[in-house]
């Protein structure tokens, strides 16, 4: 079986409401520094904020999204776990196999990649030099970021930078796309502040200071911190850093426990809430440095975070099992007006017969029937043993709601994104079975009833117009094992 990469490169018929119950920053821009702390900005709900942009992941700027699929593990040209990333761009009808580019380290002429270069490692997309169009952003390694112009479209050399960990927004409000990347240091994140010219200058950059909570006369519990998520929490039209703070350590990876909100300002960031449940709790995710699902559930302007506890792994835990108080998913409402939602099997009005266990895996948010609001779904098992469902949860005025909610074959999926590949304001779910034979992605189309999963659109990694290479032995990622942010 496949590691995954580490860390450090890494329906029913009733309607039931579920919500009430820096450094320099190059020759375009002026210098940086580090962020510091400003007055926690007021909440402001409402759904005109925010500046039109370019729809991420479209390097064509035709409306639709093209789909990214990254392999980490593939051999390429014979180097084992150099990588590659798939683009298929957009179409009427969904992503376009056919039409799939190839996207390597030495195709783009960064190369020669070396062994366990891991090129696609993590992905981000938002139009960095406001052509119009958006651009990728590609981690090779563990530290080496590579821009592509239009998604590798564009005319020119691709932009190399240093970081990892890429999440873009804009986090001055300024209307100009911004790159959050993992700091040099502990406890910091670099924002390099956009627009970026075509050698990846930023118009600016500052290195932010994300300090833990250090109780009294305590030794530091958290050993360290990542961004997972990015959002408008409190709907003032800049984007928000979202990270996940880690404490015990497994001979593998820190162990999540906690999740914090930073809110962007037009001088850095200031800290937010500490997310917490109705009872009190912290709420925090499986497996650290995992996407979180952001999205605005309730339509008032500012978006919400969904966090999935499907398993847990505890102090001297080698292996990851059923949470203290049961698998669950968690929902904080931005905005401040809707108390913390814990939704679990045994939520009333939930399609389906569900296990307890497993319940909450990968969320991921948008809005699959065009209504304005964000939807959400997750992985949910429907017995023990059983290969994981898709739970589907739409959202409305009053928040996440079981009315309309869908329960769809996850088969043997372990990936899943959000996107409008077909350009109709609708988003598309897309799961990955990379130990599939051949590897697959499945695409349901989102329509005004929900997703569409009469019509499904499987794409196997043999079936692209343009031929992959080969999975190798290592430790890398398969096709179909991760998608964008």
């Amino acid at each position: 079986m496949r590691k995954r990469l580490a860390a450090s490169v890494a329906v029913t018929v009733c309607w039931v409401s579920l919500g009430v119950a820096g450094c320099s920053g190059g020759s375009n821009g002026s210098g940086g520094g580090h962020a510091t702390a400003s007055a926690q900005p007021a909440v402001s709900c409402s759904p005109t904020h925010g500046h039109p942009k370019p729809v991420p992941y479209d390097f064509g700027g035709t409306g639709r999204a093209d789909l990214v699929l990254p392999d980490t593990g593939a051999t390429v040209q014979g180097v084992r776990d150099a990588g590659y990333a798939a683009v298929l761009p957009g179409g009427s009808q969904g992503p376009d196999p056919k039409h799939a580019r190839l996207l390597t380290q030495n195709g783009i002429g960064e190369g020669p990649a070396g062994q366990g270069a891991y090129f696609g490692a993590a992905t981000a997309s938002a139009d960095l030099d406001g052509d119009g169009k958006a651009d990728l952003v590609v981690q090779a390694g563990y530290s080496t970021l590579f821009v592509l112009w239009s998604g590798g479209t564009a005319d020119g050399k691709p932009a190399r930078l240093h970081g990892a960990h890429p999440f873009t927004g804009d986090f001055d409000g300024d209307g100009h796309a911004d790159l959050a990347t993992t700091g040099s240091s502990p406890f910091t994140e670099t924002i390099a502040y956009g627009p970026f010219d075509r050698s990846g200058n930023p118009a600016r950059t500052a290195t932010v200071r994300l300090p833990v909570d250090r109780p009294a006369g305590k030794a530091d519990p958290f050993l360290d911190e990542q961004v997972v998520a990015v959002g408008d929490i409190n709907g003032d039209g800049r984007s928000d850093l979202i990270t996940s703070w880690a404490t015990e350590y497994t001979d593998i990876a820190p162990t999540p426990r906690a999740t914090v909100v930073w809110y962007g300002t037009a001088t850095g960031v200031t800290r937010g809430p500490r997310l917490k449940d109705a009872k009190g709790q912290d709420i925090y995710g499986s497996s650290y440095g995992e996407p979180l699902a952001v999205g605005d559930f309730d339509g008032d302007g500012c978006d919400d975070i969904a966090v999935g506890l499907p398993n847990e792994l505890g102090p001297q835990q080698e292996e990851p099992g059923p949470p203290k108080d049961g698998s669950r998913l968690t929902v904080w409402y931005g905005g401040a007006k809707r108390t913390p939602l814990t939704l679990t099997a045994a939520t009333a009005g939930l399609p389906g017969a569900l296990v307890a266990d497993g319940f909450g895996g990968l969320p991921v948010a948008g809005d699959v029937n065009g209504d304005g609001t964000a939807d959400l779904a997750f992985f949910a098992e429907p017995r023990k043993g059983a290969p994981s469902e898709v739970l589907v949860l739409r959202g409305g005025p009053h928040g996440l709601t079981t009315s309309a909610a869908q329960l769809l074959p996850g088969r043997d999926a372990t990936a899943m994104t959000m996107l409008d590949t077909d350009g109709d304001g609708r988003v598309d779910l897309v799961t990955g079975a990379p130990h599939d034979q051949p590897p697959s992605v499945t695409v349901l189309r989102g329509s005004a009833e929900g997703l569409d999963a009469s019509h499904p659109l499987t794409i196997t990694s043999d079936g692209l117009g343009t031929p992959l290479p080969p999975d190798g032995p290592g430790y890398g990622t398969g096709f179909g094992s991760a998608f964008g942010r």
